[in-house]
């Protein structure tokens, strides 16, 4: 009888180990309470694969629209004052911090909310034999109209304004819907760091230089829109580009830091920015620069992102990993894609899923996902089995669903 006992336990402890094993290495096992993606899990050395399927705290489980190229450009993925724009079935809505509708599907685009008002598109038609225009109108937070101002584009708002289109024209609107800047410019985005790039010109031919929040003119136009689009300022500086082809740094007078000529360049982060340099006939390679343009970080990289938080992603011999300021690496190259560190945590993809590392390279959040973007105010954006979900920074979920602000990481 006791030998029978040890047997029956034997194979318990067995059987045990064997599903617990298969269902963080076996495709065919999907997580529990989800039907729309598996845990691809472990076989990647150096890293630690210590995430488990408790690890993955849903916001809202993959049930909204998967997002198109336009969609994307729609808003921005976060919360901004308490609500997060979604598409589910075809139409945006918004959501709370607990995952709940607060206002119901039922627009055609949807921005941010900015101090309680939202830009919320609505597409026209024929009615009745009465033809409706497309418009853009504020929303309050109860989903009812907040003004009674119309615009044909909008974009978020960006340090109390935001860009709006009105009759051919761009200028800019308060939380009121009340022009600030009075429609005048061709195109123009919206503020960073105090300044805004505009066209005056036409689209196609015309330059773009920069203003401030009262529409004066800082910086004439001069730099080629065509050649690559319109940069914000980040810390006092932004890259441009000449009608020649060359890239280069001005800072908020206008004056170049450093002179057009490199290949490629980002905006400033942390004090440095990628540049992609040419050091040979046979190697284009990318470094870092810092504010007066001194190479810092040697041009030895095939690919790299700013940095943050203190670490910036590379790709280095085919694989990506992550570098300190120094230029060493803090986590070796070894994922086939990765993403910047946002509150503590970084989207990498590994053998063609997505999942979540800490900064010292362990998995947090398994590779699981179609697609997975960087957290924003303690969500991210993920994708999987052809739908959209948002998942919770496990390291600051709880304060998130308690609607507390999330602590910014340094």
């Amino acid at each position: 009888m006791k030998q029978l006992s040890l047997i029956i336990i034997l194979i318990f402890t067995i059987s045990v180990q064997y599903l617990h094993a298969r269902t963080f290495s076996d495709p065919s096992v999907k997580l529990e309470g989800y039907t729309g993606g598996v845990i691809m899990q472990g076989g990647i050395s150096g890293v630690s694969t210590s995430a488990t399927a408790d690890s993955i705290k849903w916001l809202i489980k993959p049930e909204l629209d998967k997002l198109s190229t336009g969609d994307e450009w729609m808003t921005s993925f976060e919360f901004k004052d308490g609500l997060l724009a979604v598409k589910k079935k075809g139409k945006w809505g918004y959501i709370d911090k607990k995952g709940k509708f607060v206002i119901e599907p039922q627009f055609d685009g949807a921005r941010g909310f900015y101090k309680g008002i939202a830009a919320v598109y609505i597409k026209g038609g024929w009615k009745n034999d009465k033809h409706t225009p497309d418009k853009w109108i504020f929303i309050n937070k109860k989903g009812e109209i907040a003004t009674e101002s119309q615009f044909d584009n909008i974009y978020d708002f960006s340090e109390g304004l935001a860009p709006v289109y009105k009759d051919g024209k761009w200028g800019y609107v308060d939380h009121q819907g009340k022009f600030v800047i009075e429609p005048r410019f061709t195109y123009a985005v919206p503020f960073s760091d105090g300044m805004a790039g505009v066209i005056t010109g036409s689209m196609i031919t015309g330059d773009y230089g920069y203003i401030n929040k009262k529409g004066d003119v800082v910086i004439e136009p001069r730099f080629c829109y065509q050649c690559g689009g319109i940069h914000p300022f980040s810390e006092g500086i932004t890259f441009v580009n000449d009608n020649f082809g060359g890239n280069g740094y001005i800072n908020k007078k206008g004056n170049y830091i450093l002179q057009p000529g490199v290949s490629w360049v980002s905006e400033f982060s942390e004090g440095l920015a990628v540049v992609l340099i040419k050091n040979n006939a046979f190697s284009i390679k990318n470094g870092y620069i810092n504010r007066r343009g001194q190479l810092v970080i040697d041009s030895q990289f095939d690919k790299a992102l700013s940095f943050s938080e203190g670490l910036a992603a590379v790709k280095k011999d085919g694989s990506w990993g992550y570098i300190d300021r120094q230029g060493n690496f803090a986590i070796n190259p070894q994922f086939d894609m990765a993403w910047n560190f946002k509150s503590g945590l970084a989207a990498v993809q590994i053998n063609g899923r997505y999942g979540y590392i800490n900064k010292k390279g362990e998995i947090v959040i398994a590779p699981m996902f179609d697609r997975a973007l960087e957290f924003k105010d303690g969500v991210a954006r993920v994708e999987a089995g052809g739908k959209t979900g948002y998942i919770l920074n496990p390291l600051t979920a709880k304060a998130i669903k308690e609607g507390k602000p999330e602590k910014k990481k340094q």
